[in-house]
């Protein structure tokens, strides 16, 4: 009988000092783990994007949808491949086919190692030696709005992990379909997706 009693109060002692440390775990935990970050709305991401040419895009617009192209601003400022000055001009015959469905075309610049705009322009004139001009953006006449994503709110709200990514929303900037990566073949198949993601008829 003794020896029944003492293991009833063994398993008691442990039983009680398991749920102790459990639950000082749990505390432990909660405390040192960092919270889940909600993602920000289309309204949040755009709020902070600053426009850096001359054409003005109004997002409380009644636009039936929105085409976005993200890439980096090292390339834009270097003129390499997705931003080279051949596409750069190329995007206003995307614009021009956008708007005949009433969707916004715009080029978001970002940074992959989340650079504000002034270090990213710091950076360019200690790497290059050459002061960044927007002015001669401005010169080529292009049609559609370039921004930079200031705080790479933009990127992280669609989870942007490539360059160039083409997104295309919805009025309430949903996406519907997307793209990354760069080709001809791409390039063709822009117009096919704006008709078969925004005619109404």
């Amino acid at each position: 009988m003794k020896h029944v009693f003492m293991k009833v109060v063994l398993i008691s002692f442990i039983a009680i000092s398991m749920t102790s440390c459990s639950l000082q775990g749990n505390t432990t935990n909660s405390s040192n783990t960092t919270p889940h970050q909600t993602k920000a709305t289309f309204t949040e991401a755009t709020q902070q994007i600053k426009q850096i040419n001359e054409q003005n895009l109004d997002f409380s617009e009644d636009f039936a949808g929105f085409v976005f192209i993200w890439c980096p601003m090292q390339e834009y400022l270097v003129k390499d491949i997705t931003c080279s000055d051949y596409l750069l001009e190329y995007y206003n015959s995307l614009q021009f086919e956008a708007q005949k469905y009433h969707v916004a075309f715009s080029l978001v610049l970002g940074s992959m190692e989340k650079k504000t705009f002034n270090e990213i322009i710091v950076q360019h004139r200690e790497q290059y030696g050459v002061e960044v001009d927007f002015d001669s953006v401005n010169e080529k006449e292009l049609k559609y709005t370039i921004f930079y994503d200031q705080e790479n709110i933009f990127k992280d709200t669609y989870e942007i992990v490539a360059y160039p990514s083409m997104l295309f929303m919805d009025s309430k900037g949903s996406v519907i379909d997307s793209d990354t990566g760069w080709s001809v073949e791409q390039l063709g198949d822009f117009i096919d997706k704006l008709k078969s993601l925004y005619t109404t008829e």
